[in-house]
């Protein structure tokens, strides 16, 4: 294999534009590449060389070719190498990403911190990182100039063959991805590179708009105080006005309620500034390039321990949830008609529009996660529900009220629903009233208590099922190397890490899994521990998991596989994706019937999996 690494520089701003758009600006340089065959020693590249023709005839004749953000190398190739110094065309498939097989197996997607989780002999060389940020942005723009003294530049190619050499060492401990998942990588870059359609005439006049709104609401929050507070952002001065200790979010309600007159609009005021923010629409601005379409947003295996994918800048994942109908989201766009910044967030997903003359096609998976819980746990009741088209959320309230399901209220479904939602991965009272205050319900503590355990008297199964995980972990990793099955997934400790088979046959990895003293939800006690990147930290570090941590690993790691296997049936169904949404993907394409049914069918390996799928078709990307 030819393992390569680029070192490039550009006045781009990378993170927050994307690899794409670097890329393509002609400002963008490329100052060596570093490479190596199989385990020759390193080499370097310099801007001004010619390619070597090993290379090139390599390349051409089809030769794989490793790098740690493959998708990065492959974009300098093919977007700068090739049309500018005729360097031969590197095809996606003969591509192999060492950051996607590290990620596989839970390991940060930064080289210093997997190589450090893997205690490799060499590290990435931090020295040459900073001297490297420094040198890849210009320190002037007009005219451009660049910090390159000679003898920082040598730093940089050492730089640069230690990051190959390290990527090398990497690749050495770990697991290559699967065929079928290596196809997946595939199929995600031409996603990726397929791009996101989006509306930016659209874009640019709410920008423009949202500007305009917040400089009335500052001029009439002027007014209003007297010029006590000039700008609605202004909060410690407007908890002054209003004779409050704070005006954060979480108290305006009762501030607004107990007001009157010029307190009560100022506080209105700084509501009405603070319910939208222009960040999306100015991540859809710099992330869009002149053909109308968002390229890169999509990162395979961003979530760790389950390969979901999240999202990039823009981040479609986290969309706010219109307020308001789908008929008239459209309606305000084409008439420009905005009364309020609010109104400006119920469009963020219409934003995402098909191209002229083409329609999305978009469905989603119907309660997945209930559903492959219920599965994979053989929790009959609930699958038997889903079987014949039953609400689950009126079942599980039923079972918690030992009532009838014809019996169950409006009231007592959402309480089932917020169940549902909290409890099914171990969560107790915690879980279910922070669940709970998010969908507005409020109950005593008793009562929540009732609910808990009558939610896992009704679903023994899945509790059971906890508890078996943990159990057949901890067994796993004292008797390393013999596996063990917890329902339909087996566990083995492993060349050092535990490994989990998913029904699928794709594996879940806990990296240097061992037993010891661990915090959970409950207390402190003998657990499970490995090493992992700190969500709150980034630091790499010991983390815990127990049985419902597991539990919920595996439901989404399966419902990914589900959603994976999707694409690639949507993609040979003569569809073209464009994005996928959690559970829910989206194609331009005719035929919205066909596409639901190629959502809704069940691989061979989900045999008894329940499965629906419910969508739409139109324009504007909709909830």
């Amino acid at each position: 294999m030819l393992r390569i690494d680029f070192e490039t520089r550009g006045v781009v701003d990378l993170p927050k534009r994307g690899v794409h758009i670097y890329a393509a600006d002609d400002n963008t340089e490329v100052w060596c590449m570093a490479y190596a065959f199989g385990d020759e020693p390193v080499e370097i590249w310099v801007a001004g060389e010619v390619l070597p023709n090993r290379i090139a005839q390599y390349v051409e004749d089809g030769g794989l070719v490793g790098a740690w953000n493959a998708a990065f190398e492959l974009a300098i190739w093919n977007t700068i190498m090739g049309p500018r110094y005729g360097w031969p065309e590197l095809r996606v498939e003969q591509c192999r990403c060492t950051m996607m097989m590290a990620a596989a197996m839970s390991l940060p997607l930064s080289l210093d911190k997997a190589a450090k989780a893997l205690r490799l002999d060499v590290t990435k060389d931090m020295v040459g990182h900073r001297i490297m940020m420094r040198m890849a942005k210009p320190r002037k723009l007009e005219p451009l100039t660049w910090w390159d003294r000679p003898e920082r530049t040598e730093k940089l190619y050492a730089y640069c063959k230690q990051d190959v050499e390290v990527e090398r060492l990497a690749a050495g401990k770990l697991r290559d991805l699967s065929d079928s998942e290596q196809a997946l990588w595939v199929l995600d870059q031409k996603i990726n590179a397929r791009g996101v359609p989006v509306d930016m005439d659209s874009v640019a006049w709410l920008i423009d708009w949202c500007e305009s709104e917040r400089e009335r609401l500052n001029s009439r929050m002027a007014s209003v105080t007297n010029g006590q507070v000039n700008d609605c952002t202004n909060v410690g001065l407007l908890a002054a006005f209003a004779g409050v200790a704070s005006v954060a979010a979480g108290v305006m309600g009762e501030h607004i309620s107990n007001s009157s007159g010029a307190i009560k609009e100022a506080l209105e005021l700084r509501m009405q500034y603070a319910k939208t923010s222009t960040k999306k629409l100015e991540a859809f601005q710099r992330g869009t390039m002149d053909d109308g379409a968002m390229r890169g947003i999509f990162q395979f295996y961003g979530a760790e321990s389950t390969g979901r994918w999240s999202g990039r800048r823009v981040q479609p994942q986290n969309f706010p949830r219109p307020s308001c109908s789908q008929e008239e989201i459209e309606r305000r766009i084409a008439e420009r008609d905005f009364a309020s910044l609010t109104e400006v967030s119920d469009c963020l997903r219409a934003m995402i529009c098909a191209p002229e003359g083409t329609e999305f096609v978009c469905s989603d998976f119907s309660s997945i996660e209930a559903r492959v819980l219920a599965w994979m746990a053989g929790e009959e009741g609930v699958l038997d529900i889903f079987k014949r088209g039953g609400d689950v959320y009126i079942h599980a309230a039923a079972g918690i009220f030992k009532v009838a399901e014809a019996a169950v209220d409006k009231s007592q479904r959402q309480i089932g629903k917020v169940a549902i939602l909290a409890l099914g991965y171990q969560g107790a009272k915690g879980a279910f009233n922070s669940m709970a205050n998010a969908y507005g319900v409020m109950l005593p503590e008793r009562q929540v208590e009732n609910i808990v355990e009558g939610w896992r008297k009704a679903n023994k199964q899945i509790v059971a099922w906890w508890y078996n995980l943990e159990e057949t972990a901890t067994k796993a990793i004292h008797n390393k190397g013999k596996k063990y099955t917890a329902g339909p997934v087996t566990l083995v400790h492993k060349l050092g890490h535990l490994w989990v088979k998913l029904p699928s046959g794709r594996l879940l990895c806990f990296p240097r899994a061992k037993i010891g003293t661990v915090k959970k939800p409950w207390g402190d006690g003998v657990g499970i521990k490995y090493v992992g990147e700190n969500s709150y930290t980034r630091k790499v570090e010991w983390l815990t998991t127990y049985g419902g941590k597991i539990c919920e690993n595996i439901v989404q790691a399966v419902a990914r596989d589900l959603l994976a296997e999707a694409l690639v049936r949507v993609e040979a169904g003569g569809y073209q994706v464009c994005m996928h949404v959690h559970d829910e993907i989206v194609a331009v394409g005719d035929g919205l019937e066909k596409f639901e049914q190629i959502m809704a069918e069940a691989p061979a390996w989900a045999d008894g999996l329940p499965l629906g799928a419910e969508g739409w078709q139109g324009r504007r990307f909709r909830k």
